[in-house]
Parts: structure tokens; C-alpha cells; sequence
């Protein structure tokens, strides 16, 4: 037998789909709360109703002052599984943390009426997405804003009719968001007319800072569509506005919406780890990168103990332990307070069997672990002398 080929997201994606049957389960016995966070509800005056939207915090959000780029997801498929990627990933460094929200879709009515521009005599409810898009910028993201703390980049996802959404919200109210993530939009939708829409809403702007990531999978309808609005783009896009679509056959029209999502999240924040080889350049070089990230983003990303102490664990998963030195020791110059940048120092040092740095690192790491009463304090000190017991039988050898 040949063994399958192991596939990098199938863990999480096992876990995402537990943690779907699991959320599907606790909303029937709490309707309040869900497995991945706030389940709330607001009445609409854009859409005559009460809608629902589950909020997802980033870990550590009540222990800290941060702020956070707010995700927005309009598949509701999709929405459990891609939540805990964005977590995922963020612990990984991948991107920043997200404050990640949910728009529940009640029906299939629902999902015809508020995700279309136009209205089809074949989809009786069609034609609402001018009353969803001023429910989202008028009604929810207010009421987020003024909730929670949400720095003013904005993502906004969607999938198939929801992700032709994306597409209109980008042409018709582009403030919506900074990007725009589009996993098999139904582009083709009342005969591509959202093709001459684009023509004649982008001719007229001259500077567009925005970022719109479009993916299909094997769809044969989906993919000369996507094929027309890129051409669109190329012909009439102004300038400022990045855009990169993907076709993977591998995947169908289901499947696509968390392999498209991954892939968009990802291609979005490329640039948000440190280049490997920029901690060789100091920390001048760091605070430039640090500079461009808050240009493309629009707020300001500050150079951090964090971000340094995460590109450096990547860099040491990667083998690449002389950059992870690197890495660290500026960050040990740049936040000599540090408790875990010492402890990571004693970490890369030992792999690179400098014992007796490795050790003076632990050592500094469970002396000031021990001052501020830090939980790890024992464990810090236990590998300072472990390490210290290892050299003196070293020396009798």
C-alpha cells in the first residue's frame, strides 16, 4: 500500500471541524455562548431584523491594553474552522492576532438576499447587499468599535455569493475594509455584472490602498470568471491596489473555502515575520520593517519583545539557530528585562552546545523570574542547574 501524503493543515483542520461540532452543540444547550467565544445579537434597522454574529478574542486580550485588525466572516460554513486557523497562525507568528467575528447567516434566504447586488427573477429575495453593507458599516462595525479594542484595519471574508460581496464592498465602499478575501465568488452572478461595475467604479479612483486575495478550486464556471475580473484589474486597477487570485485544483467549490482562506490570511500578512536574515543588520533595520508593516496596514506597529521572541522561536523550528541568536541577543539588548528572551538565549545556546552561555542565560532568566515571583521561576532554575551539574561531570571526564 502507499502511504498518503501528509497534508501541513490537516491537524488543524481536524481540530476546526471538533471544534464546529462542539460550537454546534454548546449553542443549542447555551444559545449565548459558543466553544469559540461571545455569541451576541443586535436588531437592525437596515434589515428589519435581529441578527446574530459570534466575537472571537485574540488570547491574552483581557490581560493586556492592545489593539487588534478586526476580521469579519460571512460564511457560516466556514466560520468555526477559520477562526481557529487565524488563531493558529497567530500563535505560530504567522500574522498578528484578530479580533475575529462571525456573521451568522439564518437561512438560505438570508444568504441570497443579503449577499447579492442585483436582483434575479430566479431568487425571489434577491438584491439586499446595499441594505447588508450599511447594516455592517453603519450598525455592526459601530457597535464593535465601541466594544472592543480594534485597531482600524479591517479584513473582510467571504465564500461564493458572500465572497461576490467582498468583491462589491470593495467597489462600492471601499472603507469597509483594508482587504478583501474571496474564496469562489460567484462573480459570474446576473451575468457577470459586477464585471462593468468594476470597470466604470475603479476608472474613477485614482489611488486605492486596498489588498484583494481571490481563490477557486476546481470550478468551471468560477475560474474563467475570476479570469475576467483579473483582466479587469490589470486594465483599470488605481494605483495603491494589491490583488493576487489562485486556482487550486486539487480542491472543489466546498473545500476551497478553508484552503482559499488559509491561503488568503497568509498572502495578506507575508511580510509580517522578519526576513531571516535582518537581525544580522541590527536593530535600525528591524524598526524599518517595523515602519513599512504600519504603512501597508495603516497603524502603528511598534518593534516588540513579542514579535521578537516569535521570529526567533520560527527561525529555531526552521534549524536556522545562528539567525535565532541573532535574533535574540538584539532583543536581549533592546529588553535587558526580558524574562523569556533569556530563557530562549539558554534554549539556542544549549542546542548549539555553548553550555556555559546556556547556563548563564537560565540563571539570569530564574533570577529575574524569581524577583517579579514569575510561575516559571522553578522550571528556569531547574535548567540552570541541570546544566550546571552537566559541566561539572564534563570537567571530571
Amino acid at each position: 500500500m502507499i502511504p498518503a501524503k501528509r497534508n501541513p493543515l490537516m491537524m488543524p483542520l481536524l481540530l476546526a471541524g471538533l471544534l464546529l461540532v462542539s460550537a454546534a452543540v454548546q449553542g443549542q444547550q447555551q444559545p449565548e455562548t459558543t466553544v469559540l467565544g461571545t455569541r451576541m445579537k443586535m436588531a437592525s434597522k437596515f434589515l428589519n431584523e435581529e441578527r446574530e454574529f459570534i466575537v472571537t478574542l485574540p488570547a491574552g486580550y483581557e490581560n493586556s491594553q492592545e489593539k487588534y485588525p478586526l476580521l469579519i466572516l460571512l460564511d457560516s460554513d466556514s466560520a468555526a474552522p477559520a477562526t481557529v486557523m487565524t488563531a493558529f497562525l497567530a500563535r505560530c507568528g504567522h500574522i498578528p492576532p484578530l479580533i475575529v467575528v462571525s456573521v451568522i447567516t439564518p437561512s438560505p434566504r438570508h444568504h441570497y438576499r443579503d449577499f447579492t447586488p442585483i436582483k434575479v427573477d430566479y431568487l425571489p429575495a434577491s438584491g439586499g447587499a446595499d441594505n447588508f453593507l450599511c447594516f455592517l458599516n453603519q450598525e455592526l462595525i459601530p457597535l464593535l468599535e465601541s466594544r472592543y479594542r480594534c485597531h482600524p484595519f479591517r479584513i473582510l471574508s467571504g465564500h461564493g455569493l458572500s465572497g461576490l460581496f467582498a468583491l462589491y464592498a470593495l467597489l462600492t465602499s471601499p472603507e469597509t475594509a483594508g482587504a478583501y478575501l474571496a474564496t469562489s465568488p460567484s462573480i459570474a452572478f446576473a451575468d457577470h455584472a459586477i464585471l462593468p461595475l468594476a470597470k466604470s467604479k475603479l476608472a474613477g479612483i485614482k489611488r486605492l490602498a486596498k489588498f484583494v486575495f481571490m481563490a477557486a478550486g476546481r470550478e468551471k464556471v468560477t475560474i474563467p470568471a475570476i479570469r475576467e475580473w483579473v483582466a479587469v484589474l490589470k486594465a483599470n486597477a488605481p494605483e495603491g491596489l494589491e490583488w493576487q487570485s489562485r486556482i487550486v485544483e486539487e480542491e472543489d467549490q466546498g473545500s476551497i473555502a478553508l484552503i482559499g482562506f488559509y491561503q488568503g490570511i497568509k498572502a495578506l500578512y507575508a511580510d509580517w515575520r522578519f526576513p531571516a536574515k535582518l537581525a544580522g543588520q541590527g536593530l535600525p533595520a528591524l524598526d524599518r520593517h517595523c515602519r513599512m508593516l504600519s504603512r501597508k496596514y495603516g497603524y502603528e506597529i511598534a518593534m516588540n519583545e513579542d514579535l521578537l521572541i516569535k521570529r526567533s522561536t520560527q527561525l529555531f523550528q526552521e534549524q536556522d539557530f545562528e539567525e535565532a541568536l541573532r535574533m535574540l541577543d538584539l532583543g536581549a539588548a533592546a529588553y535587558p528585562e526580558s524574562i523569556p528572551m533569556r530563557y530562549w538565549l539558554g534554549f539556542v545556546y544549549e542546542k548549539l552546545k555553548d553550555l556555559g552561555k546556556a547556563q548563564d542565560n537560565y540563571e539570569l532568566a530564574f533570577q529575574k523570574a524569581k524577583a517579579a515571583r514569575h510561575p516559571m521561576a522553578d522550571f528556569y532554575g531547574q535548567q540552570a542547574a541541570r546544566l550546571a551539574a552537566k559541566r561539572r561531570e564534563d570537567k571530571k571526564l
